[in-house]
């Protein structure tokens, strides 16, 4: 085997193992947040401040049952009260350091 095939065969594996942890952090399950739901405004802003309260929680992305566009982590909704609870919905845990 030559060198600049075993490269090829490298950048192949590197391309798998970026897509699979993309497909895990994008589509597995809908991410809940902690602010609560509320319209954009309509002009742009620097610091946007979410609502100090509401009847809805956000979540973004898409999950396992979404169709292909909602599978992207921009995408936000509100569907659910936070006390709902769904196998397409989690969480994810971060350390604020």
């Amino acid at each position: 085997m030559k060198n600049d095939e075993k490269d090829t065969q490298n950048e192949e594996r590197v391309e798998v193992a970026i897509s699979e942890v993309t497909h895990d952090m994008h589509i597995n399950v809908c991410e809940w947040c902690a602010d609560w739901y509320g319209d954009y405004p309509l002009q742009n802003v620097a610091n946007l401040v979410e609502p100090p309260f509401g009847s809805s929680r956000v979540f973004r992305g898409g999950s396992w049952c979404s169709d292909a566009s909602s599978c992207y982590s921009s995408n936000r909704n509100n569907r659910y009260p936070p006390n709902i609870t769904r196998d397409y919905l989690g969480f994810r845990v971060a350390l604020d350091e």
